[in-house]
């Protein structure tokens, strides 16, 4: 009796996992991999590895749902980022390929380093990145960036199309090495690119993250020899998208300030999760 409760309880732990890493995702556009992968380690019992593609596969999942729900409501930018994750796609699974060379100790230390440098950064801004205050910038402010037009409507421009994809690439090599989805880079990039402001770059970046996540899936399936961890997998990605709509209600009722440094102290404290545990 004592091993079928102890059974169930360990079923229940992506489940959750999941939620939080949703609630995260649709607050700021990312950190869900940063957030699910060590909690997946020190508390699912996953290893390093199996860790990393169940919480790549689970947020590619929960960023589509996402995604095609604020798609809906008109907050993404399908255009920007599709072009964005053009590059991701390519990357995540160079990445991939590159991931069982390394060992996992160092894995986990460039994990850890990549939540360190984004929880300071984070909280030395005090906030999520600004908006911009207005629905149009000059054109001297576009010079190699995607214009946002006075009616709101944003127009790629051909300088603007291969930074996005160049971004994306770097992102994906990333997403693929270390099991990120890479929304904490995306929205900032985002903003500074078109000139939208946060709820739209947020919007944008989950159809970003979600094609570049599963593309690191799909490269991890290719190259890995090891059993995709499906189970744990499917009820994160459940959890998660059950967490998104949590967090899509509470994404208004939150002070920026506070959001921002209560998640810079969460991944300090995951940072070392993942270290000890890794």
């Amino acid at each position: 009796m004592l091993q079928e409760l102890n059974e169930a309880a360990a079923a229940w732990i992506p489940l959750l996992i999941g939620g939080g890493t949703g609630v995260a995702l649709a607050l700021t556009g990312g950190g869900g991999t940063l957030i699910s992968v060590p909690l997946l380690i020190a508390v699912g019992g996953l290893t390093t590895m199996d860790a990393m593609n169940t919480a790549l596969f689970a947020v590619g999942v929960m960023a589509a749902a996402g995604a095609a729900r604020r798609w809906r409501r008109g907050e993404a930018h399908l255009g920007l980022g599709l072009f964005f994750a053009l590059g991701g796609i390519v990357g995540a699974p160079v990445g991939a390929l590159l991931q069982p060379l390394i060992p996992s100790v160092i894995l986990s230390a460039l994990l850890a380093l990549v939540m360190l440098v984004v929880a300071i950064r984070t909280w030395l801004s005090g906030a999520r990145p600004l908006p911009v205050t207005s629905t149009y910038l000059p054109p001297a402010l576009h010079r190699g960036r995607c214009a946002l037009s006075s009616d709101g409507r944003l127009h790629m421009t051909s300088r603007c199309i291969p930074v996005l994809a160049v971004t994306g690439l770097g992102t994906g090599i990333l997403s693929g090495l270390i099991g990120i989805g890479g929304g904490f880079l995306i929205v900032p990039t985002l903003m500074w690119l078109s000139g939208i402001d946060l709820r739209h770059a947020v919007a944008t970046s989950l159809i970003a993250v979600a094609l570049i996540a599963l593309s690191g899936t799909a490269g991890a399936l290719l190259y890995h020899q090891a059993a995709f961890p499906l189970i744990p997998a499917a009820l994160t990605a459940l959890g998660g998208i059950l967490g998104m709509h949590l967090g899509e209600l509470a994404a208004d009722r939150l002070p920026d300030t506070a959001l921002a440094r209560g998640f810079a102290l969460l991944l300090v404290v995951l940072a070392i999760l993942v270290v000890f545990h890794g």
